[in-house]
């Protein structure tokens, strides 16, 4: 649930990479291992889908996190 996403927001957390996101201002979309969705910021155009990064949660969006890669 989104409350409990909220626990997310702050914390680094390992995704992976499953594509480009859709949403507007992220570049990717991957799964954490508690299989929450993710949307993620990066200045750098490699990643390929099955890589996996550290990811800082600044938000939370239904059952998504949002945040910046951290390479």
């Amino acid at each position: 649930t989104a409350e409990q996403g909220q626990s997310y927001i702050g914390k680094n957390i390992e995704v992976l990479i499953e594509g480009r996101s859709s949403k507007q201002g992220y570049s990717f979309k991957g799964r954490s291992p508690q299989y929450w969705g993710s949307n993620i910021r990066t200045k750098v155009g490699t990643l390929k889908t099955g890589d996996i990064i550290k990811v800082n949660v600044e938000n939370v969006t239904g059952h998504s996190l949002n945040g910046t890669a951290i390479l």
